[in-house]
């Protein structure tokens, strides 16, 4: 039988023990000290779909499945139909990793590192993570918060033109720390995406694009050790009525008090929506961040590439 090897990886401020390698997250040398959670390849379960009964599941603007919960007295399953399933035991101390037949490891790792440990840290771990992209320039970070397909990439992507470094891509841990906000990712290399070289070589066909997404130096240190992190300058959660996609205007409005509190619970990454008790404790963290006077905004923008610049001088306009 072959050992499986474990390899240890930053996570936030934590440290994870994991027999899948994890390219994505920084690896630890030397002195690690304890995990916080260890993650264990598994065989995938046999048992039928139809005999489990789904607690939660989070679906597709069209409707499909995207991710699913179950859960008993030995913990949860998150599964993504078709790629993986992941038990979380109920202590919080292991994660069950079983990707179905004919899937590679890096669709697997996409699912876990994009959808299961941040609601796990947000589960266990009181952490607040936003559905959002991060980026940052001259030490200040701006968030663009939604939902899949509301164009978190696509800014990113118009940000990183006009000069800015990408801190996140599509999830961002949001902390209140020495009465700032900061923003926080959990990975800790992050990879120029098709958008951005897409964007990036519109304008000049066949230009280099940097392997990373430019200089990721930020100002903050978060605890005792060093985590990319920045000071947030504003969040902006993206508009989701019918027509804004349409729209040919940059439309920018403050929010206040309770509505903030809602737009973030509301984009917030969680594990199980059901769990009241959970809730409360997420309502009292979401109070603090409000109320470190960081502006919020709802931000509506033309779903066009060429109008990307608009929307950054707009958002820079209000810095």
């Amino acid at each position: 039988m072959l050992e499986v090897k474990t390899t240890y990886h930053r996570y936030l401020e934590h440290i994870i023990a994991s027999q899948l390698s994890i390219p994505e997250l920084p690896q630890l040398g030397g002195k690690k000290g304890a995990p916080t959670v260890s993650l264990k390849l598994i065989r995938p379960e046999e048992k039928a779909q139809h005999s489990i009964s789904w607690h939660y599941q989070w679906r597709e603007p069209g409707g499909d499945v995207r991710l699913q919960l179950a859960k008993d007295h030995h913990g949860y399953r998150l599964e993504a139909p078709d790629l993986a399933s992941f038990t979380l035991s109920s202590d919080g101390s292991r994660i069950g990793c079983a990707a179905f037949p004919y899937i590679s490891a890096a669709q697997m790792r996409h699912v876990l590192l994009d959808q299961v440990l941040p609601r796990y840290f947000v589960h266990f771990h009181n952490y607040t993570l936003l559905h959002a992209s991060c980026v940052v320039k001259d030490g200040v970070g701006f968030c663009f918060s939604g939902m899949s397909g509301r164009g978190k990439s696509t800014l990113a992507a118009g940000f990183f033109k006009a000069g800015y470094s990408v801190l996140a891509d599509d999830g961002i841990a949001i902390v209140v720390h020495n009465k700032m906000l900061l923003g926080v990712p959990g990975y800790g290399s992050l990879p120029v995406s098709k958008d951005m070289v897409s964007l990036w070589q519109a304008d000049e066909p066949g230009a280099g694009v940097p392997e990373k997404n430019g200089d990721r130096k930020t100002s903050p240190q978060l605890g005792s050790v060093h985590i990319p992190c920045a000071t947030l300058g504003g969040v902006f959660f993206l508009e989701a009525e019918k027509g804004a996609s349409t729209t040919d205007t940059v439309e920018i409005t403050r929010l206040e008090g309770g509505r903030i509190m809602q737009e973030i619970l509301r984009n917030s990454f969680c594990l199980d929506p059901h769990d009241s008790r959970l809730l409360r404790r997420q309502f009292l963290k979401v109070g603090a961040i409000a109320a470190t006077g960081v502006p919020f905004y709802r931000l509506g923008y033309p779903r066009n590439m060429q109008k990307l610049p608009e929307v950054v001088r707009a958002v820079e306009m209000i810095r």
